[in-house]
C-alpha cells in the first residue's frame, strides 16, 4: 500500500520563509511519520504564480497534488493543513480533500486551534510565562465565524492563569485599536508583539513590526516584537506531526 502525507499551508512568497516556517513543520512530520511519503502543497494561487514566476520554483495547488497522488496510485493519503483557525482557507482543504474521498483513502487533520485542550497545548508550546510583561498574540483574523476561536483562546489563556496575554487580529476582531484598549487596561508597561501565525512574513514585517509597535508606543508603551512564526517552534512543529 502506497501512502503519502500532504502537508497544506497557505504559502508565502518569500523562499527563506518557506525554509524557516514551513519547511520545518514538514520535515517534522515527515520524520515523525516515515512509512509515508510527505509532499507539499499550497492554497493560495498568488503565491504559487509569483513563486514560479519570480523564482522559478513550483509548488502544486492542493487540487494538483492530490492528482497527482491519485495518479501516481497511492492508495491513503493524509491531508496535514497548517492553519490556525478553521476559516475560509481550511474549508478550502476541507472540501477539495472531500472530492477525493472515493479515489483513495483520505482524512483531514484539524487545524491547530480547534479545541480547549489544543489551546492549553499551543500556550504551553509558546513557552509564555507570567514575567511581569504583555503578551499580545496577534493572528490574521477572518470573515468567518471560526475568527470566534480567538476570543476563545484567549478566554482559555486566562483561565490557566496567565492574566499578561491578549489576542488580537490583523483583519478582524478584536482589531489592532480593541487590542490596544484591552491593554491600556491592563497594569502592564512593558509589551512583547508577536505573530499567531504560522509563516512571519508581510503581516509581521509590515502590520506587526511597524503599524503596532508604532500605536503602541505612542500610547506609552516599551515595546519589543518577537516575529518567530509558529512554524519555527520546535514544540509547534510537533503538535502539527501528533496524528
Amino acid at each position: 500500500m502506497k501512502k503519502a502525507i500532504l502537508v497544506v499551508s497557505f504559502g508565502t512568497s518569500y523562499p527563506e520563509v518557506i525554509e524557516r516556517c514551513i519547511a520545518p513543520v514538514e520535515r517534522a512530520v515527515a520524520v515523525a511519520h516515515p512509512e509515508y511519503e510527505a509532499r507539499r502543497a499550497f492554497t493560495s494561487g498568488m503565491i504559487i504564480r509569483k513563486l514560479k514566476s519570480v523564482y522559478g520554483i513550483e509548488i502544486d495547488d492542493i487540487k494538483t497534488a492530490l492528482a497527482r497522488l491519485s495518479d501516481e496510485g497511492f492508495d491513503e493519503v493524509v491531508c496535514v493543513p497548517t492553519h490556525i483557525i478553521g476559516g475560509f482557507e481550511y474549508d478550502k482543504v476541507y472540501n477539495t480533500v472531500s472530492e477525493y474521498a472515493d479515489k483513495m483513502k483520505i482524512k483531514i487533520t484539524k487545524p491547530l486551534l480547534h479545541s480547549s485542550d489544543a489551546f492549553a497545548e499551543v500556550i504551553d508550546a509558546l513557552n509564555i510565562k507570567n514575567d511581569g510583561v504583555l503578551h499580545i498574540l496577534v493572528g490574521h483574523g477572518t470573515e468567518h465565524e471560526g475568527n470566534l476561536i480567538y476570543s476563545a483562546f484567549e478566554n482559555k489563556i486566562k483561565s490557566l492563569g496567565y492574566s499578561n496575554v491578549l489576542v488580537g487580529t490583523v483583519e478582524c476582531h478584536p482589531d489592532l485599536d480593541k487590542t490596544l484598549e484591552n491593554a491600556e487596561k491592563t497594569v502592564y508597561k512593558n509589551v512583547i508583539l508577536s505573530p499567531l501565525m504560522l509563516v512571519a512574513g508581510e503581516h509581521a514585517k509590515n502590520d506587526i513590526s511597524v503599524e503596532w509597535k508604532n500605536a503602541f508606543e505612542k500610547k506609552g508603551f516599551s515595546v519589543k516584537c518577537d516575529l518567530r512564526g509558529l512554524g519555527e517552534y520546535e514544540a509547534i512543529q510537533k503538535i502539527y506531526s501528533n496524528f
